[in-house]
């Protein structure tokens, strides 16, 4: 709520919003035993289906998210409960892709070595795409192409993704 009135510096404020998750992220390890609850519920086939609906759901119709910068949560309590449960899920394909997708292993880790230059080149992208999603939009209703909110979701999400991985490529290359 300070936020809307104040603004401290240092970034204390993002970081009393970030203690909800230190301290549920706390309290889970103090209480429950992941192994546990990994092999009770969450290598589940459903839940592990459950949980990559509700992952692409909340990715793809922006529920679920918190927003660290503006100090906001969308979707309330929800968006809480969906933050750990997709946290499960990435954390349940880190291992699986570990032990068993060395090809993707490789991609990921290129990814977290090169993820300054990613971040510097997406920066520089919504500088000069300031809203890809409607030139996407615009050119698909310009060729006669229905354009539905998942489509011109997912080509801006690939374009975006595709052109900072070659740009930053290139500048680790050169």
């Amino acid at each position: 709520i300070s936020a809307k009135y104040i603004w401290l510096p240092l970034n204390i404020q993002t970081g009393l919003f970030s203690t909800i998750y230190v301290y549920f992220g706390y309290f889970i390890k103090q209480h429950f035993d992941y192994q546990v609850i990994k092999e009770k519920y969450l290598m589940n086939g459903k839940v592990i289906i459950a949980f990559i609906v509700l992952f692409i759901l909340s990715v793809f119709y922006e529920q679920g998210q918190s927003y660290l910068v503006n100090l906001s949560i969308k979707g309330g309590i929800i968006s809480i409960i969906m933050s750990f449960f997709n946290s499960f899920l990435i954390i349940d394909i880190s291992i699986a892709i570990q032990y068993y997708l060395n090809r993707v292993r490789r991609i990921l880790i290129w990814y977290g070595k090169n993820s300054l230059y990613l971040l510097c080149v997406h920066i520089w992208q919504m500088d000069l795409f300031p809203n890809p999603r409607g030139i996407f939009r615009r050119a698909f209703s310009r060729r006669g192409i229905p354009h539905p909110y998942f489509l011109s979701k997912t080509t801006t999400l690939l374009f975006l993704i595709l052109s900072a991985t070659v740009i930053a490529y290139g500048i680790t290359e050169a």
